[in-house]
């Protein structure tokens, strides 16, 4: 039987929950055979277990909260082996290695396929939003803009006249503040995305009401999104 190996990254937010658990569980077992995980928590500490029973069980409590999950398997018979890594990480949330026969491996990655999918949270698109990437690019096309502006002729350019030295230190000191203002903003977006919309969470145990909060604060925040929009929408119509 020919054998294949396999290194991917899913770059896909997700929400485990305790039946995609059992689901990745099963999928593992049934094409490999034996199953361990590791959950790494915020605590700082490595927990392992080889039972369903046992990583279900875990009481996942805010200050030791899974931040990610290794499901590792392997078969001495067929000398096959896969790993499959589920973390709260933007750059990379789902990471598989699998080597084996390849159509064990086929079907194992077929059915990850559709767990993965199956776990794809609403906000998906939110929380893979790179902010800074777009406040930069927004940033450079307003500059190429307004400088194209004034080279047609679309925008008055203001006579020059002389500055004193005070005067360019204060306009100097503006700009740097304005852009450590930005930076500074920008920090609070990117957190605040992290913090509403993560690229993993795991509601197994307390986790589940952890994610039931920051549900109603991601609904409450894209309901203030669309208001606040709407509004604008009607105040320039009037």
């Amino acid at each position: 039987m020919l054998r294949v190996s396999v290194e991917e990254k899913v770059v896909q937010p997700f929400v485990m929950r305790e039946v995609h658990v059992r689901k990745v569980w099963e999928v593992l077992t049934r094409t490999m055979g034996v199953v361990r995980v590791r959950a790494e928590c915020l605590d700082g500490l490595s927990r392992s277990v080889d039972s369903l029973v046992e990583l279900l069980s875990y009481d996942n409590r805010r200050g030791r909260a899974i931040v990610s999950l290794s499901f590792r398997a392997h078969s001495p018979e067929r000398n096959a082996h896969c790993t499959i890594t589920y973390a709260r990480n933007l750059q990379r949330p789902i990471e598989i290695s699998c080597e084996g026969e390849e159509e064990s491996i086929s079907t194992l990655r077929r059915e990850l396929r559709d767990i993965n999918e199956a776990m794809r949270p609403w906000y998906a698109s939110v929380a893979q939003l790179d902010i800074a990437a777009l406040t930069i690019g927004g940033g450079i096309l307003l500059v190429i803009a307004l400088v194209s502006a004034r080279a047609l002729g679309w925008v008055p350019v203001p006579p020059k006249t002389a500055i004193s030295e005070a005067e360019k230190s204060i306009q100097s000191a503006k700009i740097f503040g304005l852009i450590l203002l930005g930076l500074v903003g920008l920090g609070i977006l990117n957190s605040t995305r992290d913090r509403v919309f993560p690229a993993g969470e795991f509601t197994l145990g307390e986790g589940e009401e952890r994610y039931e909060v920051n549900e109603k604060i991601r609904w409450a925040v894209v309901i203030g999104f669309l208001v606040s929009l709407a509004a604008s929408v009607v105040v320039l119509a009037v």
